[in-house]
């Protein structure tokens, strides 16, 4: 091999030592197989993929747990209105004077059904449903009516005060009677009486409640001006069905349902 020759080979072995092979750059930079590897790494797991785990975390941060479930929080409020409802029902759970508790009821049909008839009313005291065919005197009772007859004044209109203390109390009836006598006549009755009865019950599970065809007010105690309130609010008007009526009343004795 001549000297040209041999400086030939050398300058072509140069130069491709000069070019190497690009295996290392490739990687570490220009190969797409192993840089849009690592790309595909950097964007599918720890920052931008939205099904990747980064995903998932924003995911969650993004839904509201617990409380803050609008879904949870409705059943659970809704829940505890229905509680709180339920609770005031039973009386004795409200803020005002005696705890009481005045509500409007659903109403039932009022129909008639033979006197003495056991009845089975919704709410207690009751507020409107099957009664029987006569109504009672308004005033005082000083025993245990039969509330099929007291639930038939409530569909002409009447408000019955009902009371059940079986460990005594004087104080709040001597006070329910007071009020009872300082009622002006119901002019729509003509001279008669208050459209109002104050009746004993027995199956009365609050100490005092009041009636009208719709509305119950239940509470611990008696007190003037709550009962007033309820009285003055109700007595003669919707929904009572017969409010309009006011015909003599039929004086029931106390062994009229007696066995």
């Amino acid at each position: 091999m001549t000297d040209r020759a041999l400086c030939l080979s050398a300058s072509a072995l140069g130069l491709l030592v000069l070019l190497g092979t690009p295996t290392a750059c490739g990687d570490s930079a220009g190969s797409p197989d192993n840089g849009g590897g690592s790309f595909a790494e950097a964007g599918n797991g720890t920052a931008g993929d939205p099904e990747s785990s980064g995903g998932g975390a924003m995911s969650v941060a993004g839904v509201p747990s617990g409380g803050g479930d609008p879904s949870g929080a409705g059943a659970s409020e809704g829940g505890a209105t229905s509680n709180g409802g339920a609770s005031s029902s039973e009386g004795g759970a409200g803020g005002g004077v005696c705890g009481a508790v005045e509500k409007q009821e659903e109403v039932a049909a009022g129909l008639h059904v033979l006197e003495c008839t056991p009845i089975t009313y919704a709410t207690n005291p009751p507020s409107s449903g099957e009664h029987y065919p006569v109504w009672a005197s308004y005033g005082e009772h000083d025993f245990a009516l039969p509330r099929g007859y007291w639930v038939h004044n409530l569909e002409h209109g009447s408000v019955v005060v009902t009371y059940n203390c079986p460990e005594g109390c004087e104080d709040d009836l001597t006070a329910a009677r007071a009020w009872l006598a300082s009622l002006e006549p119901d002019v729509a009755c003509g001279s008669g009486p208050a459209r109002l009865l104050l009746v004993p019950d027995p199956l009365l599970n609050v100490p005092w409640a009041a009636s009208s065809w719709g509305y119950t007010l239940r509470a611990n105690c008696f007190d003037a001006d709550t009962f007033s309130a309820f009285y003055e609010a109700h007595v003669g008007q919707p929904p009572a069905p017969e409010a309009s009526i006011c015909s003599p009343d039929n004086a029931i004795s106390r062994d009229a349902c007696a066995e």
